[in-house]
């Protein structure tokens, strides 16, 4: 796949849904132009099906582009084609109804992972009712519906018993009309033959409806395979929900977490759920109380992560995560598996792991050597804390303070007030070291006048400056550096932009100097280790303050043996870990 997990023809549809978009006068008709498109591949390629309940617009169908995208959907593999007219509508909504609704749809290739993950734990395609409770455009639905057909053809049913079958097996809902209305015909698109055979069109169950709010089968169904919506969720939402999905909640939620609570409310004791959502509910701290739910009252089988660098949503870099869940049976304590996506868009096994129960970010390799990695820091009980340091976030926030007249961008001659200087994150270089205006960027002010100088406004103590915001992609995912001491002292302290962290002394003694402890953390053993609890692009101080450190005192005695500060760290690991076993 080129490392990319979309289908192949990218560029030939996007350039074909730009070209229809410039006929939207306004944003109010999306559906009109989805539908006409939808209208003319269906005259096309399958004349049979009856097109009643389609919103189509005859000014959009007389358009050749509609007619040319219609005819390159037809000529693609078929899941594909439904792809892409799903991606085209959310690219025509406005962009409020596309982050509210959060339309990204699922690929094929991920969406065939998912249902082989689902298969592969025990769901049966002929004995288990399915279902998608946010089918958007039936990414799963669709795929689904063609399986039963197949097994149940090799068990000899006839066409109008595989309509039956898929009428009472496979549910869908969500809560945009057209998308439904999309993944009514795409079913139908996908029973074809059987509904040509047949002589009659299947009644299927797929409803519009908001499904956090209400269901009619809670506890009554078998598999749920769901690409649920992302985003964050206002306090007036959080509110109205904190009802049925409290327990999931903390902080301001992202919405996705409560559908892990739905799919565990919709099976049955013995059922199974796949959930493509981001990394995030991995490590990050408003997602603390739904790890606390997943570990304790629903075992976690099976986890498959793919990488930013993988195309895997159209418009949207994001790293992704398969997760298998089911409620849990019995208190017997199972290892997760965990599976990553390469570069050609292959899941390959990296181990397994054991989840913690207290909320904890999830260690979880990212390659099969983070394996040893986990198993070595894990035991160890040091945190920053311990080291006599504390994280936290810079306090200048650049979009309020343009505003102001408390910024300069150089002293001025006469300044006749105290200005402490800005510490911006392209200040710290990936070398390890810190220079103020290091890429000259003549757009930031480089000095500010405050008011307020306690210890969580001003830097005054020694400290180390991290880049809060990283890549996978980037060599180490702890870029920092220490700040220079004479800085400190020339201007009496700093203050820090918020896509800085700094990690500072609590008291003038502490257990290693900032200079070490920044080697500590560009060592690759940390490096690797962070990686593995960190499952967005924020390095935050939750993960920071959950870090396992090694005992202070016996780095510094591995030190002296003068061997590498990252063989130095494996070494007191170990040591820390023959210890307590003993």
């Amino acid at each position: 796949m080129g490392g990319d997990l979309l289908p192949q023809d990218k560029l030939s549809a996007l350039r074909r849904i730009g070209s229809l978009s410039r006929h939207l006068k306004s944003r109010r008709c999306p559906a009109e132009l989805a539908g006409a498109v939808l209208h003319c591949w269906l005259e096309s390629d399958y004349p049979h099906l009856r097109r009643a309940g389609l919103p189509a617009s005859k000014r959009f169908e007389a358009l050749p582009a509609t007619r040319e995208f219609a005819e390159w959907l037809g000529k693609q593999y078929f899941f594909d084609g439904a792809f892409w007219l799903a991606s085209a509508y959310a690219r025509w909504v406005t962009p409020a109804i596309r982050e509210e609704r959060a339309l990204f749809f699922t690929p094929p290739q991920l969406a065939t992972r998912l249902i082989d993950d689902l298969v592969g734990s025990g769901a049966d395609l002929v004995a288990h009712k399915w279902m998608d409770p946010a089918c958007g455009g039936a990414a799963f639905l669709a795929p689904l519906a063609a399986r039963m057909s197949a097994a149940l053809k090799r068990r000899g049913r006839t066409p109008r018993q595989i309509l039956r079958h898929v009428e009472t097996h496979l549910i869908g809902s969500d809560i945009d009309p057209f998308l439904c209305c999309l993944s009514r015909f795409f079913l139908k698109m996908a029973l074809s033959d059987e509904i040509k055979t047949a002589g009659r069109e299947p009644t299927l169950t797929v409803t519009t409806r908001d499904s956090l709010r209400a269901s009619a089968h809670y506890g009554s169904v078998d598999v749920i395979a769901c690409n649920p919506p992302y985003r964050k969720m206002a306090q007036a939402e959080v509110t109205a929900r904190r009802r049925f999905y409290g327990d999931v909640m903390e902080g301001q939620p992202n919405i996705y977490a409560l559908f892990f609570k739905l799919a565990l409310r919709l099976l049955k004791p013995s059922g199974t759920a796949g959930l493509i959502t981001p990394t995030s509910f991995l490590s990050g701290q408003s997602f603390s109380k739904l790890r606390v739910l997943l570990a304790n009252e629903a075992a976690t089988p099976q986890i498959d992560l793919v990488s930013s660098r993988i195309g895997i949503f159209v418009g949207v870099e994001q790293e992704a995560a398969i997760t298998v869940v089911r409620p849990r049976r019995s208190a017997s304590k199972r290892r997760t598996k965990i599976f990553a996506a390469g570069r050609d868009g292959r899941f390959v096994s990296v181990g397994t792991c054991s989840v913690p129960k207290d909320g904890r970010a999830w260690p979880i390799p990212r390659l099969q050597e983070d394996a040893r990695a986990i198993k070595l820091v894990n035991g160890s009980t040091f945190r920053l804390k311990d080291y006599g340091y504390r994280a936290r976030v810079g306090s200048y926030v650049d979009y309020r303070e343009r505003q102001t007249k408390r910024i300069y961008y150089k002293i001025p001659q006469r300044p006749g007030e105290t200005l402490y200087p800005l510490i911006w994150s392209s200040d710290i270089s990936s070398q390890g070291w810190l220079q103020l205006g290091r890429h000259s960027n003549h757009a930031q002010p480089r000095y500010i006048r405050v008011s307020d100088t306690s210890r969580d406004t001003l830097l005054m103590r020694p400290s180390i400056a991290l880049q809060r915001v990283t890549s996978s992609d980037q060599p180490k995912r702890l870029v920092g550096a220490v700040v220079p001491p004479g800085l400190l002292r020339r201007y009496g302290g700093a203050i820090g932009e918020n896509h800085v962290l700094f990690l500072e002394q609590m008291t003038d003694e502490v257990k290693v100097a900032p200079a070490l402890l920044a080697q500590i953390l560009r060592a690759s053993i940390i490096d690797r280790y962070f990686r593995c609890i960190s499952g967005a692009a924020n390095v935050s101080v939750f993960e920071l303050n959950q870090l396992p450190l090694p005992d202070p005192e016996l780095v510094r005695k591995e030190l002296g043996g003068r061997c590498s500060v990252n063989d130095a760290l494996v070494r007191a690991f170990g040591k820390q870990q023959s210890h307590e076993q003993r």
